[in-house]
């Protein structure tokens, strides 16, 4: 009898697996740099602006000085269509915002 109740249990266990792999929805990333002022648009679910220059960067009004981040992140299956004003702050230096975003297929 204990083992048909180890058997039940596992494949219990399986059965539950296989209904949270099935809920996984797969995604891709996308990396794109700017060094221009423009807008940068969203359409994902998940955003990072990384300010890997010298010269600051202001991302929907919240500046980034070299080196910080600034990260939006969506619950599953959300998806962000806000389009960010990004401009930099000549300083003598250079503008580089690298932009990550996580797209659902």
């Amino acid at each position: 009898m204990d083992n048909v109740y180890n058997v039940y249990n596992a494949l219990k266990a399986i059965w539950e697996l296989l209904i949270t792999f099935k809920n996984i929805q797969p995604y891709y990333v996308s990396v794109s740099v700017y060094s221009a002022n423009q807008p940068v648009p969203s359409d994902c679910n998940a955003i990072a602006f990384v300010n890997d220059g010298t010269n600051p960067v202001n991302v929907f009004a919240k500046k980034l000085y070299s080196g910080n981040t600034l990260s939006i992140a969506g619950n599953s299956k959300e998806k962000d269509t806000t389009s960010y004003e990004v401009w930099f702050t000549d300083t003598g230096g250079t503008n580089q915002l690298t932009v990550i975003r996580k797209f659902y297929k």
